[in-house]
């Protein structure tokens, strides 16, 4: 009579082991990484990378004249080699060659156009001292 049970349990064992086997490998399809997804994301790290690039523009420069050259060179820049397309609406307004008296001293618009998607974001830059 024991060894019955100890057939049982082996057959038992192995019945177990392919059933849950058999289940990993429907489930399997749901554990696969879409790579996809970061691809479609990319707009957002595209702003992030934009907005420092201006900040730096506009920190490095000495006086508004040369900030406002700078933040054109940078804005044509993005403009010609983002893909997919940025359309930057904004500049670094210099009255009299001097910096703006009060308010941000650079206002942008930056937006992303895609095919399912449209992604926009307002800066504000400050010179930091």
């Amino acid at each position: 009579m024991a060894l019955r049970k100890g057939q049982m349990f082996i057959v038992t064992m192995v019945f177990l082991i392919a059933l849950i086997f058999s289940v990993q490998q429907l489930l399997y399809h749901y554990t696969v990484i879409d790579l996809s997804i970061p691809s479609r994301t990319t707009d957002a790290y595209l702003l992030d990378n934009m907005e420092s690039s201006f900040q730096a523009a506009l920190d490095s420069s000495d006086d508004c004249l040369e900030a406002r050259k700078n933040v054109k060179e940078v804005k044509d820049m993005i403009a010609s080699t983002s893909d997919p397309p940025v359309d930057i609406t904004g500049e670094l307004f210099c009255p009299g060659g001097a910096w703006p008296p009060s308010g941000p001293d650079l206002t942008m618009q930056a937006a992303i156009t895609g095919e399912t998607y449209d992604t926009s974001a307002l800066f504000e830059f400050y010179r930091t001292p």
